[in-house]
């Protein structure tokens, strides 16, 4: 290589000195010999055969030798062709060299390529993230590469070593290695060498048990039964079981509730230990003091043929099962668990439990308690939810899969299949009591209870509304305001959870973009982007993408509820633009002010139904919808949602209180009431509407009146009738009370209402 630039530099020395002329001067008259014969693109120096007059030139693989221009040096007055003509030497070329005493001698020049290498082989594979080398074999140009379980190898970023000029992927790219990928390996010489790249996963440890089971204080070794996946400890009758903290050993990654962390074993405890590949296994753990003379209590009631637990109610030695309408209750086994010397009916009975059943537990020393078992035929539909393994349901942000599901409405009919299962809401994920979201699997939307199909549900707990009502009397009023276009169906339900009872739901069609939801489609994307969208005003921007308008509104974007950054800045542009619109000096103006962008009957009907309910949040903190619909081009307020907390169940604000104006005085709707049309179409609507939402005190009644069974049970479980829960503005202490209070609270607020309307103005 030294000695190529050195002839390179040679010849661009004596180049320099001859300067345009490239004959040597002063030789003999009859000299005319080639002395130099090279090219600058590519770099080559043709090696000159005096004796045969040839010139050979050997340039690299690939190139294109149909045109090359040299440089050339020679003796002699000329040279045809000349010094820096381009040529074709795919074929020999002569050169004639001219002396000055015009004899001529030729040279032949011919250019060679370089053999080019034939080497194309992949040497080394490897991930630095796991860090992981892969098996080569060269004979089947196959590359296997094991990564830890639980990698995802749908992004991994290999490191590739290869011969050749180029490979494709290229090393340093992340591929997706959920399948086999090829890499093409292509020599210098163009020909190309494939290689069928398979990445695995390692087979994680599946092992999850607990082997070991013990307190410290007091010193108590639980009795392990593996078959049954149940744990027994006894501990002295003086220990107070609220409070035990275990030691436990076990196989597995983990285990929840952790070892060393305190528990409340008066009833008993799951533990899920979690295998090295994800899967679960439960044990039940059941500490009990040691059995006095006087103990006599039934501790479970399980009938294993409707797999269905009861409840419980120590206080009242009473037990509350709720089955199906049409579930026949004359002959159905039981499964007790007790402590005492005996119990009667027998612990496993085939019995009649259309009327109350009474079980007698006898303590050693004779003395008895009797528990009454009634069982009740629900007026309302059943669920049935059973996760995996009777995995709790925990979180709001990661689904339960492949749970199963039995929908069982008043006639018999059922819904069932498979369903995925997470908690939802803000306040109300803290209660005792959780709401839920479901959904279906893709393409298995089911038309539950009446209601359009689809496969997303909500499953509402209403905690903290006694009523149980005050969501079904906010949709039952957007039905009667019915230029909101759409309000969300509901069907009280009675839930089951892990055979579990869980108390009376309400089960409620999700907001989505569907033609059987919103009826906006298609919505915005990318490639749409100015489909349809549905927007919520929060307070606490819940959503992954969230913006603040000039005026403090803040929008969380709901659905699409995948939204990419493209389409986010055009919902958040559109908002602002409507914002600047309503709060501009010319908003009322009927063809360009706000008239233009909104969907009026829609605000109108938005703020009818929040004023009449005084929605604590409806002040655009939380829970409040809008969508943009393509088809008109406006946005629309709706639909309506979450109002428990409404029609006077706020101990914290003026809505407590059924008298004034609330929602008039919000963000952009107190901008609307300073237009005299706005206020006009408020009166008329109210005016027009004024007798059917009166009715509204007649369905409370009948609500509570087909809730009644239902509800009585529902605080067997949930015990809270006389207990505060926030934020409840009355603690009635029944019932009864809770729906006098509503219908009350509602019938002022109407009244209230009808008088002040019509005297609105624009002021």
């Amino acid at each position: 290589m030294r000695s190529k630039i050195f002839l390179i530099v040679m010849a661009f020395t004596i180049s320099f000195f001859v300067r345009c002329n490239l004959s040597v001067q002063n030789s003999a008259d009859s000299d005319k010999a080639i002395i130099d014969f090279y090219f600058l693109t590519p770099q080559a120096i043709g090696v000159i055969d005096e004796e045969t007059k040839s010139i050979i030139i050997e340039v690299p693989a690939g190139t294109d030798i149909s045109s090359l221009t040299p440089v050339i040096i020679h003796t002699g007055k000329s040279i045809h062709p000349d010094s820096g003509c381009a040529q074709d030497f795919s074929k020999p070329v002569v050169y004639s060299v001219t002396a000055a005493d015009g004899s001529v001698q030729q040279y032949i020049v011919e250019v060679f390529r370089e053999i080019a290498d034939s080497g194309k082989a992949i040497t080394d594979f490897y991930f630095l993230e796991p860090s992981v080398k892969g098996a080569i074999d060269e004979e089947t140009k196959s590359i296997i590469i094991e990564v830890p379980a639980g990698t995802d190898i749908s992004s991994l970023t290999p490191v590739i070593v290869h011969t050749g000029k180029s490979i494709h992927p290229d090393s340093g790219c992340a591929q997706d290695f959920s399948k086999p990928v090829v890499y093409s390996v292509t020599a210098a010489d163009g020909s190309v060498q494939q290689y069928i790249v398979e990445v695995y996963r390692e087979i994680a440890d599946s092992g999850k048990a607990i082997t070991e089971f013990y307190f410290l204080e007091p010193s108590v070794k639980g009795i392990i039964d593996e078959e049954l996946k149940m744990i027994f400890a006894g501990v002295p009758a003086d220990v107070d079981i609220s409070s035990l903290t275990p030691v436990i050993t076990h196989t597995g990654e983990s285990i929840h509730p952790g070892s060393g962390v305190t528990q409340n074993f008066s009833e008993p405890v799951i533990y899920s230990v979690t295998a090295a590949d994800g899967s679960v296994q439960q044990y039940l753990v059941e500490v009990k003091s040691a059995i006095s003379d006087s103990d006599k209590a039934i501790t479970d009631f399980y009938l294993p043929g409707l797999k269905t637990r009861g409840l419980i109610v120590e206080n009242a030695k009473e037990i509350y099962i709720v089955l199906p309408s049409k579930s026949d209750i004359q002959s159905v086994k039981s499964n007790v668990k007790y402590v005492g010397k005996s119990i009667s009916p027998g612990s496993i009975e085939i019995l009649d439990f259309t009327d109350p059943v009474q079980y007698t537990v006898t303590a050693l020393d004779g003395s008895q308690s009797i528990y009454s078992v009634i069982v009740k035929k629900s007026d309302l539909p059943v669920l049935y939810i059973n996760t995996p393994n009777s995995v709790p349901v925990s979180s709001k942000e990661v689904w339960i899969e492949d749970a199963s599901y039995k929908l069982i409405d008043e006639n018999g009919f059922i819904f069932s299949g498979h369903v995925s299962i997470k908690g939802r809401g803000n306040s109300t994920m803290a209660m005792p009591k959780t709401p839920f979201t479901i959904k279906l699997p893709k393409n298995d939307d089911k038309p539950f209870l009446g209601m359009p199909s689809h496969n997303r549900w909500v499953l509402l707990a209403n905690y903290s509304d006694k009523s149980l009502l005050r969501n079904d009397v906010a949709f039952k009023l957007g039905e009667i305001l019915d230029n909101l276009k759409w309000t969300p169906k509901a069907r009280h339900i009675v839930l089951y959870l892990n055979e579990n009872y869980q108390g009376v739901y309400q089960l409620v069609e999700q907001i989505r973009i569907d033609p059987n939801r919103v009826n906006i489609a298609p919505a915005i994307s990318s490639k749409q982007p100015n489909g349809g969208y549905i927007i919520e005003a929060d307070a606490r921007r819940g959503e992954l993408f969230n913006f603040i308008t000039n005026l403090g509104l803040n929008i969380s974007c709901k659905d699409p509820d995948e939204n990419l950054e493209d389409v986010f800045e055009n919902i958040k542009t559109h908002i602002q633009a409507i914002e600047d619109v309503i709060y501009s000096d010319s908003f009322a103006d009927t063809v360009t002010g706000y008239r233009r962008y909104i969907d009026v009957g829609t605000f109108v009907d938005w703020y009818l139904a929040n004023e009449i309910a005084k929605n604590n949040d409806a002040i655009f903190f939380n829970s409040v919808y809008i969508y943009y619909n393509p088809a008109d081009k406006k946005i629309s307020m709706g639909p309506l949602w979450d109002f428990d907390l409404a029609f006077g169940n706020v101990d914290y604000s003026e809505c407590q209180l059924p008298e004034d104006f609330y929602i008039k005085n919000t963000l952009w709707i107190s901008r609307l009431f300073e237009d005299t049309a706005f206020v006009r179409m408020v009166k008329n609507r109210w005016n027009e509407k004024r007798t059917e939402i009166y009715t509204l005190l007649s369905y409370i009644k009948s609500q509570a009146s087909y809730l009644n069974n239902a509800q009585q049970i529902n605080f067997k479980k949930w015990d809270i009738l006389d207990v505060y829960v926030w934020p409840n503005a009355v603690v009635t202490g029944s019932y009864e009370g809770e729906i006098d209070y509503l219908h009350s609270w509602l019938s002022t607020r109407l009244n209230w209402l009808d008088m002040n309307i019509n005297l609105l103005d624009s002021n």
